[in-house]
């Protein structure tokens, strides 16, 4: 039994969808050709509510319709804001507000949503990024600000004994450009202590990919020790492929809808 069939058979005239919908890519427009095929096949307008904001591992993009009964969008809601929309159920007509358009703004979109509703739903009015001149941390600092503002986005950048001199210009070029505060803070001294606490048992062996991961360590350490102390979030900048393998400076909570999108990090990491 179909349940829509049934209510529109015994006399009803519209189909109201109350929903919580979460987004992925192409899901707007999988969701719109499915209620447009309900609309046509009952023959009676179909109007979505669906919920917006993040939810823990979820984004719900909101995006609202009303779809008449030969498919058309008539009144169509914002995407990941909150929003009202008018539609006329007689006369078939409505609101037809702007749309996101293109699958790389939507998922930009998503994750400023997503991170802007998990800092502040964990309590949080600021975070903080590792900024090592590089694409990845790039994004993270600027979802950030365009989540939180810039006010409350701090970049620390963290030259080692592995970093080149290019990548804290680059560090500080982009705070500079996204007007967030920066600080430099060194982590020879701490990765030179950690060599020396492990030189016994490392002695007689060569030099690998275990000192240099010593150096993202300690960058870990320095971050989590200022989100200790003033109580900002630490936003993980490190992408998915580098997660699957334990490669990334910091087990930070970040949200940004990983599940959603592959090429983006994941919000729990364990290095």
């Amino acid at each position: 039994m179909d349940p829509v069939e049934e209510l529109i058979r015994i006399g009803g005239n519209v189909v109201l969808n109350i929903s919580a919908s979460p987004f992925w890519l192409g899901k707007r427009e999988l969701r719109r050709d499915m209620l447009a095929t309900i609309a046509k096949n009952d023959n009676v307008p179909v109007a979505m509510v669906n919920q917006v904001g993040g939810n823990d591992s979820l984004v719900f993009d909101g995006s609202s319709l009303v779809i008449a009964p030969d498919g058309r969008v008539i009144a169509q809601g914002n995407s990941f804001a909150e929003d009202l929309i008018y539609f006329d159920a007689e006369n078939l007509t409505g609101e037809m507000h702007e749309q996101i358009a293109g699958e790389e703004a939507s998922a930009y979109e998503a994750l400023v949503l997503g991170t802007r509703d998990y800092v502040r739903k964990c309590g949080f009015e600021r975070v903080i990024v590792g900024l090592s001149g590089g694409i990845d941390s790039a994004l993270t600092a600027s979802i950030a600000v365009d989540a939180l503002g810039a006010q409350n986005v701090t970049g620390i950048g963290m030259p080692g004994p592995y970093s080149s001199p290019g990548s804290i210009d680059d560090a500080r070029q982009l705070a500079r450009n996204l007007g967030i505060r920066f600080e430099l803070l060194s982590v020879n001294e701490i990765y030179e202590a950690c060599r020396r606490t492990l030189a016994p048992v490392f002695a007689g062996m060569p030099e690998d990919a275990t000192e240099e991961n010593i150096q993202s360590r300690s960058r870990g350490m320095v971050l989590m020790s200022l989100s200790n102390k003033f109580g900002a979030l630490v936003l993980s900048t490190g992408n998915k492929s580098e997660v699957a393998v334990g490669y990334c400076t910091c087990t930070a909570i970040w949200w940004v809808v990983w599940r959603l999108f592959p090429m983006f990090p994941r919000p729990w990491s364990i290095d």
